[in-house]
Parts: C-alpha cells; structure tokens; sequence
C-alpha cells in the first residue's frame, strides 16, 4: 500500500539514486503511495514533488512516519480513508530528536550525539542535520545496561563533539561507561583529531571490552587541501594522534576516509596524499571521490580534475587501500581474535574481530556469539580482505 524511502544527500550520487528509485517504485506498483523522507528532502523538496510523490517527511518528523501515514489509512483494517495523502508536507528548520538505538542480532548501535558544527567545506551534512547536540548520558548509560547483544557502537554525527552542548565531554562519558563495567565490548564510531589525547586514550584502556579500532578521519594527506577543506589540523597533526594511539594500543585498527579530486588538490598534492596514506599504514581506507554539493563552499572552487584524472586518483588510492588492508591482516596472523559472529550458514561462520578483522571459521556458530580463534591465514574473498581463523 505505501512505500517509505529514506534519502541521503551526503554525495550527488546520493541524490541522483533517490530519484531513480521513486521511478523504479511508481513502476514496481502504479497503485501504491510514496512517502519520501531524509536530507535530500531536505534539501529539494519541490524536485521529489515534480516526479509525483504522495507525502515528504523532513527529518524532524522522522520518527512519526507510521503515524503520519496512519493519519491518512486506517492500515489496522486494510481500508484507505476518506482523506487523500497527495502531497503533505512535513518540512521544518527543526531537526530531529535523538532517538534510541538500532540493533542488529549481533551488535547495538547507540546513537548519542547528533549534527555537526564544522562545516568543513566540501560538506552539506550542518545544513541538514544542524547544530551539534547530544544525547543525555544517563539515557546512554540506561540502554547500555539493558542491552542483550555482546557488542555495542557508540555513533553520532561527529562523535568526537559529543558533551560539548552538555558541558560535558566524550571522554567523561566514557568513563561513566567504564564505572557500569559492562559485560558486553564497546566499539565507537567515527572520530576527529581534536578528541584524541593521553586522558581519552587512557579511559578507553580503563575500559575492559573496548574495540580498538579506532576511524580517524583524514580527508587529505596534503596540507593545503587540509586549509582548503576547513579540516582544522594538519599532516603533523595528524600524525601524531596516530602516534598516540599506538602508544595506548599497539595493534590498534587505524581507518580512515579520503577525498581525492578536490577542486584544489593538484597533481603534487595527491601524490602527498597518497604518500602520507602510506605512512600512516592504514589498516584500511574509505576511498570517495569529490562530489561538489550545492550550497556548500567547496561548490563555489574553480574544478580543476578532470573525469579522467579523478577515475586514476581513485584507481591509486583504493590500490594503496587493499595494500595496506592486506598488510595489517598478515601483521594478525598468530594472534588470538575475538569475533563476533554476524553471518552462519553451509557450515561456514564470520564476523569482525575486536580490531576489526573480517574473519572466517570452517563451522557453524550462533549468530551473536562472540569466540576466541586463532588466525591462520589471509586471502580475498570477493573482492575483501578476510582473516582465516579457527576456534580456540
């Protein structure tokens, strides 16, 4: 009866496959309504309008989605109601409540910080998600010990601000963490420089099921692409937060994300970003290529890589990518993982180690469970560097 697409306006990609699929859905079925929510709506209400949606749903209205809809069917008896959905408009300048968690059967992500107050330039998210705002720690630390799964991510928009609004900080919160003493392991999501010190670090050590693998954005290995993204630390920077966490945790899982192709990144200053990359031995790299967003400063820059130097930028970068993802991987054989088990089919099982190893064991164990192996090899599989392992 009603479709509910969420959008995503983070890339033009993005946006470009939100409106292909309100065409594929009108053709799956003529009959049905469409309900469209999320930031591309956000951002270009009137475009969705024009290709015949029924109802937009902003951001702020999310989480009443069925209650809207019920408001226009009676969907407890089947039977449409007198009064038409076409076109409501649930559109605001407020933005959305944080909400509770999302599970999964294995893992619970808890969302505790949501919006962004950077503005990075190449970045449409603060006018869509708006400012920075954090969710109470009492409610957190509530869900945390109610929680049934044996792994938890903490998640927000930019983690690392999570308090700020509070007067409080990410690393208080963990440590109000570490006194509950949770019996399940704590992974946290993505985090920026400006949050990484010896008294974060040290918190997290205090932490007896902490993850350490830590997603430290980078963006750039080049400085002056650093300046032009509004990215507020440089190369040295960088470096040394890496440093420090290596201090804390010696085979800490180090990822990252990389824009190339931005509007000023020469040839040299790819070839600094790639370099850096290098050196800093990701253990694995989120590879994007720059995708100019209206409304954003880095729009208005003067393009300068063609789509032909963007494709090889990519090419080299996501090669440096599987280099180094096969090369921390090797680093693990010998060692003890802790896995938990997402996927358990045909005799075979897999999941993600503590240090974010995908791994594989020849046998069936429980969805959810999480068990000592013993790392034995690496290959590709697919497309994706896996760990082999056995259990214990």
């Amino acid at each position: 009866d009603v479709y509910v697409m969420n959008t995503c306006s983070v890339t033009n990609e993005a946006e470009r496959k939100s409106g292909q699929y309100v065409a594929k859905l009108k053709k799956l079925n003529p009959s049905a309504k469409i309900v469209v929510t999320g930031c591309a709506v956000e951002r270009e209400k009137e475009r969705f309008l024009k290709k015949g949606i029924d109802a937009l749903i902003g951001t702020e209205d999310k989480s009443r989605i069925a209650d809207i809809i019920e408001g226009f069917y009676n969907i407890s008896d089947g039977i449409e109601a007198s009064e038409s959905i076409d076109h409501i408009l649930h559109i605001s300048d407020r933005y959305e409540e944080i909400e509770f968690s999302t599970t999964s059967r294995s893992r619970n992500y808890i969302k505790i910080q949501y919006g962004c107050d950077r503005f990075c330039s190449y970045c449409i998210i603060p006018y869509v998600r708006g400012r920075s705002r954090s969710r109470a720690a009492e409610r957190i630390l509530e869900e945390l010990k109610s929680s049934h799964e044996n792994e938890i991510v903490l998640i927000g928009i930019n983690l690392s601000a999570y308090g700020h609004d509070l007067g409080g900080s990410l690393t208080g919160l963990i440590r109000r963490i570490a006194e509950v003493a949770p019996r399940v392991r704590l992974r946290l999501g993505s985090l920026e420089t400006n949050v990484i010190d010896g008294e974060f670090l040290t918190a997290l050590a205090s932490l007896k099921n902490f993850c350490p693998h830590f997603h430290l954005s980078l963006q750039s290995g080049d400085d002056g692409v650093l300046k032009d993204m509004n990215r507020r630390y440089d190369t040295r920077t960088f470096r040394e937060k890496v440093e420090l966490i290596r201090a804390f945790f010696d085979n800490a899982c180090i990822t990252t994300d990389i824009i190339v192709g931005f509007p000023t990144e020469s040839e040299g200053g790819f070839l600094n970003s790639l370099r850096f990359a290098e050196s800093i031995a990701f253990s694995d790299i989120h590879v994007f290529p720059f995708s100019a967003k209206k409304g954003t400063k880095a729009e208005a820059l003067k393009a300068r890589v063609s789509d032909l130097e963007m494709k090889a930028r990519v090419t080299f970068m996501t090669e440096l990518k599987r280099r180094l993802k096969r090369a921390y991987a090797e680093k693990n054989i010998g060692n003890t993982l802790r896995v938990l088990i997402e996927e358990s089919a045909n005799g075979h099982s897999s999941g993600y180690s503590e240090n974010y190893l995908r791994t594989i064991l020849s046998e069936k164990i429980e969805v959810g469970t999480v068990v000592a192996a013993h790392a034995l090899s690496v290959k590709e599989d697919n497309g994706e560097i896996v760990v082999i392992a056995k259990t214990i």
